[in-house]
């Protein structure tokens, strides 16, 4: 039924608690898992304002920034990969730019996903505020079945 699931974390700890929950789903079928992680743009421009307000390397911040965030969610999505790898599951990873609910929503489209599952909250409360929360905008806009885990 969901041979194909789409797994899109942040590595919080509610991610965490998803990727428990996809785990299981090896039992019932399920065969590939997308693993993806989205660095948020909104976030590495709001880190390189503090960083470099009035800088006039503007620009060099916000692309040292990003390769840092790159680097660091490619390490942790690699370790991801691993451990699904070894239960069995057939893999396909995702490091993308953008806005995290886009590029899942554009991602689980794109790839004929049968099921997205992911966390109910990833970061603090004041992002969620700011930016809104993924997982619910994923729920109201996705085109198939969504697991939110707590």
């Amino acid at each position: 039924m969901f041979t194909k699931i789409l797994f899109p974390t942040d590595f919080s700890e509610k991610s965490n608690h998803a990727m428990k929950t996809v785990m299981k789903l090896k039992e019932a079928g399920t065969e590939t898992v997308v693993a993806l992680h989205c660095v948020d743009v909104r976030e590495v421009n709001t880190m390189a304002d503090m960083e470099g307000f009035s800088s006039l390397n503007y620009d060099s911040i916000v692309v040292e920034i990003n390769n840092k965030l790159k680097k660091r969610a490619a390490e942790r999505l690699s370790n991801i990969v691993k451990e699904l790898k070894a239960l069995g599951f057939e893999v396909e990873e995702r490091l993308l730019e953008g806005i995290p609910f886009k590029e899942i929503l554009r991602v689980a489209e794109k790839e004929g996903i049968d099921l997205i599952v992911l966390g109910s909250t990833g970061k603090g409360l004041l992002s969620e505020m700011l930016l809104g929360s993924t997982s619910e905008k994923v729920v109201r806009e996705a085109k198939c079945p969504v697991l939110v885990v707590k």
